[in-house]
């Protein structure tokens, strides 16, 4: 039985592992995680935090096997967000730290803009943006963490280098920017018993149906 390549609309192929691991050991590994999953027949990846240009590369001159890489590089967010690696024992230490995977933390509608620019200079497919707390925050998870101008600076910045755009955040803060951002990274509640429309590419399981819109990245076949 023939059947399409599956996607994977959310993984993170080379995020740093806990505890005192060399951070070169993130790259044989993912080596071995994209050759697990081009054998399960997942052939497009989208990549949502950790993985450079470079592993691209790495696929596309045939050096190692594994799906196509659709990257996002960094998680985009304000200070304090998703993203931000300032804690108050250490201060900011950015295990991500890399000339490849640039600055993700921005103040303002022109620092938005300009942390989109720094994920494209660097190669980017997507922009992902932390607009919300995070799961680990318990109830803070739902506040909105960027403001409307802000939101809708990183939506149109990245609107000018194709389209690129996603957001794993909330409803809520949604709502508040009036942004119908064309992404998610996981789907929304169901509404009447059935789940609401996201807007991905109608191969990915998140879609129950074709979404109305193209999706946010170029896929590839």
């Amino acid at each position: 039985m023939l059947v399409p390549g599956l996607i994977d609309c959310h993984a993170h192929i080379a995020f740093p592992q806990p505890g005192k691991t060399p951070r070169s050991a993130r790259l044989f590994e993912a080596a071995a995680v994209l050759r697990t999953l081009l054998g399960r027949g997942v052939t497009t990846v989208r990549d949502a935090w950790g993985a450079d240009a470079g592993f691209r590369l790495t696929l596309e001159q045939g050096w190692i096997t594994g799906p196509d890489l659709l990257l996002s590089l960094r998680q985009l967010c304000t200070t304090g967000g998703i993203g931000d690696t300032w804690n108050p024992r250490t201060g900011a230490v950015d295990a991500l730290g890399d000339p490849a995977l640039p600055e993700p933390v921005f103040d303002g509608p022109d620092a938005a803009r300009a942390a989109v620019r720094r994920m494209v200079r660097a190669g980017a497919d997507w922009i992902k943006l932390g607009a919300s707390g995070a799961m680990s925050q318990g109830d803070r998870v739902h506040d909105p963490l960027v403001t409307a101008a802000e939101l809708h600076a990183v939506v149109d910045e990245a609107g000018r280098y194709g389209g690129r755009g996603g957001s794993p955040t909330s409803r809520r803060t949604r709502r508040r920017a009036r942004i119908p951002l064309r992404s998610r990274s996981s789907p929304p509640p169901a509404r009447n018993g059935r789940p609401a429309a996201v807007s991905c590419p109608p191969a990915s399981p998140m879609c129950p149906e074709p979404s109305p819109r193209p999706p946010v990245v170029r896929w590839r076949w």
